[in-house]
């Protein structure tokens, strides 16, 4: 008799062992339950502030005038991203139908980007309707762009290499530095900075004009 009342007190201690390990099984999985959800909570938040710093950052250039130097900035912020920037100097707009006579520019390597809807002003104070700018980093498939609701529309995409369907880039860009040449950026200057949206509404692009010299 002694025999089963140690087995029934080993019994006894197994089924309160399994209770417990039962017990923090259902705590263990409760925690890593909530752990998930707030961290899942955690990374949606971050999600959508990073997107609310996205956006911010386009509204910089949303319609505003800014220097020059901003106008380098925004090379540098974008580089290598899918991201157009265009920029038409005042050299640009004095040679709307004249390019090769662009102190420095290489007519052959860069791309040219017509713009209408967005008045421009030449070196001689007459308004200039349509006129065009360079295209630096990502090229846009789209060789005219128009202005509409504030913003430039492209009806395309961006240039894609046939093998590989990787974007296409512009990146020389020492002439922006560079005195004398048509592309060069003074940093006290004023652009006129316009965003560039595609067919489903999206930011692809920035447009800068120049509206005063140094």
């Amino acid at each position: 008799m002694a025999g089963m009342g140690d087995e029934s007190i080993d019994l006894s201690k197994l089924g309160t062992a399994l209770f417990a390990f039962g017990f923090v099984l259902v705590i263990g999985l409760t925690i890593f339950t909530v752990g998930k959800s707030i961290t899942n909570s955690g990374a949606d938040k971050v999600t959508t502030q990073l997107d609310i710093v996205g956006q911010s950052e386009f509204d910089d250039y949303d319609q505003q005038t800014v220097l020059g130097t901003k106008v380098k900035a925004a090379y540098s912020n974008f580089e290598g991203k899918a991201f157009a920037i265009i920029v038409a100097t005042r050299s640009m707009i004095d040679h709307v139908g004249t390019p090769t006579d662009c102190p420095g520019l290489d007519t052959d390597a860069v791309t040219q980007i017509g713009m209408i809807g967005l008045n421009a002003t030449n070196s001689k104070g007459d308004i200039v309707k349509d006129y065009w700018g360079i295209n630096y980093n990502a090229l846009l498939e789209e060789k005219t762009i128009e202005m509409k609701n504030g913003a430039f529309l492209t009806t395309g995409t961006f240039v894609t290499d046939k093998d590989t369907g990787s974007i296409d880039y512009y990146n020389r860009v020492s002439n922006l530095k560079k005195q004398g040449t048509a592309e060069y950026i003074p940093t006290g200057a004023k652009y006129m900075s316009t965003l560039i949206k595609d067919s489903t509404g999206s930011t692809c692009g920035v447009v800068f004009v120049q509206t005063s010299a140094n």
